[in-house]
């Protein structure tokens, strides 16, 4: 009998240990099982910070082409701005030129003109003295004879 119950005993120690080992496992199982349920959350929530982040992101992204965009804009402005005003100093210059160029002609015209005016008033007030010279009292007498026999 001691060794049946040396076996009932050994195969109850056995059953118990299993048990034990059994519980130990589920307790052990169950423990896990939070903590994947815990790491789970924790994935969850980081997963919601990165949807977050990514979508900030790709909004920093849009603000960036849409800022590089109108930087560009800018840059062609300020290219077609610079040009136009090479094209306006340019013209400018010419315009000087000219008008420059129309003064010199237009003074040397006037002296022209002038200097033919004044010869022209010399000659014909050589002229007038000259026939002024020649009117006496009597020249005036027989001219107006000669027009009142005509007449």
């Amino acid at each position: 009998m001691s060794s049946d119950d040396s076996r009932k005993t050994h195969i109850t120690e056995t059953i118990r240990k299993f048990t034990e080992t059994v519980q130990e496992g589920k307790d052990a199982v169950a423990t896990l099982v939070k903590e994947v349920k815990l790491k789970s959350d924790e994935v969850g929530m980081l997963q919601e910070e990165v949807a977050v982040l990514t979508k900030r992101r790709n909004e920093r992204r849009k603000r960036c082409t849409v800022l590089k965009a109108e930087i560009e804009k800018f840059r062609t402005q300020q290219t077609a701005q610079a040009t136009q005003a090479k094209v306006i100093h340019s013209t400018i210059a010419d315009l000087t030129q000219a008008k420059n160029r129309l003064s010199t002609n237009l003074h040397n015209a006037l002296q022209t003109q002038l200097a033919t005016y004044t010869e022209t008033a010399n000659i014909m007030h050589s002229k007038n003295t000259a026939l002024l010279a020649n009117i006496t009292p009597e020249t005036i007498f027989s001219r107006a004879v000669k027009e009142a026999c005509a007449a």
